[in-house]
């Protein structure tokens, strides 16, 4: 009896047997891994981890849309483009990959393909946060400022902790020169998702395009003076503040 439970231990230990044998990892186990790191905003991360899902499974639906999502996160417009294709040859109603390719043509200054995608979209359902914030973004690129800001309120009533939409909406508002509700409206993306990088890109676009304050200009003022002139002007302005 005891030979024989050796046997069947050896067996089971052999190349090929049960207990040598190692999980398979799924393509869905890559997805996972990749929606996690695209949350963290490790982008090129998740779109590494998506690629791996692709090579499991090159027809599974949910890897091209976050590999789409991870190279258009990215700057990487091209990619991302085949992607989104792709996602739609294999579900051609998907109401993600039409809007994520319709923001991929709003970068590529392809409007006329972008509004038919995000029409089609809002026929398919008018109410969808991601929608609603890519229409707010073709807005905005058109200087449809009232427009812009609608539809980002719109999404953010669907959801009202999505970042890109917070970020937007403080794009639209700063245009509109209200920038107490734009840095509100900054200051409420990142306290709920922190690590998005969109919110300190857009925070530093609304730095620098704030009037500058009085300091400032007598400070660009005496620069064009000449250097030595103004090197005596500020520190005499210097001298002045602290009295």
């Amino acid at each position: 009896m005891i030979f024989k439970r050796a046997i069947l231990v050896c067996l089971l230990l052999l190349p090929g047997g049960a207990l040598s044998a190692q999980p398979q990892r799924s393509a869905l186990f890559f997805v996972q891994k990749g929606e996690a790191s695209f949350a963290a905003g490790e982008y090129r991360t998740a779109a590494a981890h998506f690629r791996d899902a692709l090579q499991k499974n090159s027809g599974f639906l949910p890897a091209h849309l976050g590999a789409a999502r991870s190279y258009y996160s990215l700057g990487d417009l091209r990619r991302a483009r085949v992607h989104f294709l792709r996602a739609l040859e294999l579900e051609k109603d998907n109401k993600a990959a039409m809007t994520g390719l319709a923001l991929v043509q709003i970068d590529l200054g392809d409007f006329p393909s972008a509004r038919e995608l995000l029409d089609r979209v809002r026929e398919l359902a008018a109410g969808d946060a991601y929608n609603n914030y890519a229409l707010g973004v073709f807005h905005r690129r058109l200087n449809h400022l009232e427009l812009a800001e609608g539809y980002l309120r719109k999404a953010l009533r669907v959801r009202p902790a999505y970042a890109p939409a917070l970020v937007e909406l403080a794009r639209v508002l700063a245009d509109q020169d209200r920038m107490a509700e734009a840095e509100a409206s900054l200051e409420r993306a990142r306290r709920v998702q922190p690590v998005y990088p969109g919110i300190y890109v857009a925070r530093g676009n609304l730095r620098f395009v704030r009037p500058l304050p009085p300091v400032t200009r007598k400070t660009v003022a005496f620069a064009c003076a000449g250097p030595t002139k103004a090197i005596r002007r500020l520190i005499a302005l210097r001298r002045k503040t602290k009295t």
